[in-house]
């Protein structure tokens, strides 16, 4: 196993978080419930929610009348997290995404804040932990797990459009203090067609312990003991949206399609094909539903048929009427408690004042 001194450049935060959340980006975490009633009467002229530059965000005015009923309507209940994580890692674009535990309550982040991992809420953070990273090495991507943390550093050489990938590492961080770095897997992705050198955009850990990594081109599978398994040709947005499953499959939303890969049948993927856009999707205990996803104007649940196809769908949340802008630069969907109990990411102008 590969060793080198290491330097922590991010951080880990536990927020243990009442009910489902809504976590505003960069600063506060907020418990996010469905309205008494599916809808509220009544309403009021409500100015547009600012940009953190402090300029109003288009299309997001909250006018109604007093005759209209809203429908989808969600309100959010916010956490501050403390000074110094106003850079947390939670934007549309990040390559690690929040993790949540239904069970308990808590939330865990990756906080930008030049230090490491953060975990808070109500009652402030729970439990901080460092990330080392390799000293020489770039941290790329990363996905929370049951017991820890699976992160992916390289180590690059030359700069601009000379720089290329010579190491890429996979980092296996226990929260019980234990860690594992692999040997370097850079070798075992197909060399890009263009001659470049890979870089990992994405990551994830499936219910069998096997680590799902995205380079352009390619998603690369290997086992818990970092041996490959599979490799899949794939052509995907960025940023990733993985979603493991109880089954072992991941699903990971892509444009308009939601893409089912089964790592022991890796050719042989299902699409799910849908009229809008999946930004974001997560699973969700309503056995109403096979499948949560939100596009710009809200949350929604997916019935799928036998084919995986989606047979219905039905709004949950409605942005617009939940005070949430729908810009997916500013709220990212995390998840999901119940149908009543959304978690979302939201950056907004306060900083890291509670709203």
């Amino acid at each position: 196993m590969k060793k080198a001194p290491h330097i922590t450049l991010k951080r880990t935060l536990t927020l243990c978080l009442c009910l489902a959340l809504l976590l505003p980006l960069p600063a506060a975490l907020a418990g996010c419930g469905k309205s008494g009633s599916s809808g509220e009467s009544g309403g009021s002229v409500q100015p547009a929610p600012a940009d953190p530059q402090g300029a109003p965000l288009s299309g997001v005015s909250r006018e109604t009348k007093k005759t209209e009923v809203l429908t989808g309507v969600y309100r959010g209940t916010p956490f501050s997290v403390p000074a110094g994580y106003d850079r947390m890692a939670l934007l549309y674009a990040a390559r690690t995404l929040p993790s949540f535990d239904r069970e308990t309550g808590c939330v865990r982040v990756l906080a930008g804040d030049g230090d490491g991992l953060l975990v808070s809420a109500e009652k402030g953070v729970l439990d901080e932990q460092p990330v080392p990273v390799p000293e020489g090495e770039g941290y790329l991507a990363g996905a929370f797990t049951a017991d820890g943390f699976l992160y992916v550093t390289s180590e690059s050489v030359g700069t601009g459009t000379a720089r290329r990938t010579v190491a890429v590492y996979a980092h296996r961080m226990g929260f019980d203090g234990v860690s594992e770095t692999s040997p370097d897997l850079l070798p075992l992705f197909a060399p890009p067609a263009d001659g470049s050198s890979p870089s990992v955009h994405g990551c994830c850990v499936d219910a069998d312990g096997a680590l799902w990594l995205y380079a352009p081109g390619e998603i690369l599978i290997l086992d818990p003991q970092f041996t490959r398994i599979a490799s899949i040709p794939a052509h995907l947005n960025i940023p990733m949206s993985f979603l493991p499953a109880e089954d072992g499959t991941v699903w990971l939303a892509n444009r308009d399609t939601i893409l089912i890969y089964d790592k022991n049948d890796p050719l042989a993927g299902k699409t799910v094909r849908f009229d809008s856009r999946p930004e974001r999707i997560a699973f969700c205990p309503d056995p109403e539903f096979d499948v949560l996803f939100a596009t710009d104007a809200g949350v929604y649940g997916a019935v799928l048929d036998e084919k995986y196809q989606v047979k219905s769908t039905a709004e949950l949340m409605n942005f617009t009427n939940s005070t949430v802008t729908g810009d997916h630069n500013y709220t990212v969907f995390v998840g999901a408690f119940d149908r009543d109990h959304l978690v979302l990411a939201e950056r907004t102008a306060q900083g890291s004042q509670t709203t």
